[in-house]
């Protein structure tokens, strides 16, 4: 039973970074976009790529700031 129990929290978890991920993928190229859109405005000494990474990091955190793992309460 404890086997079933931690087999069926795997794939709930597994589900979930999935669906957390395919969110990610799909948002993205309007992360990209709104970059593109404020690097026009920055400084040379800001790079793009760097920009996008933030923005990306920023999108994975407030994922899981609104969408907690399951069962956490």
């Amino acid at each position: 039973r404890v086997r079933s129990a931690v087999a069926r929290s795997n794939t709930e978890t597994q589900t979930e970074l999935k669906s957390r991920e395919a969110l990610i993928l799909e948002h993205m190229p309007q992360v990209r976009l709104i970059a593109r859109k404020i690097y026009e405005r920055l400084p040379d000494s800001i790079s793009l790529d760097d920009l996008v990474s933030a923005a990306g990091f920023g999108l994975i955190s407030l994922l899981y700031w609104f969408y907690p793992p399951p069962n956490v309460q």
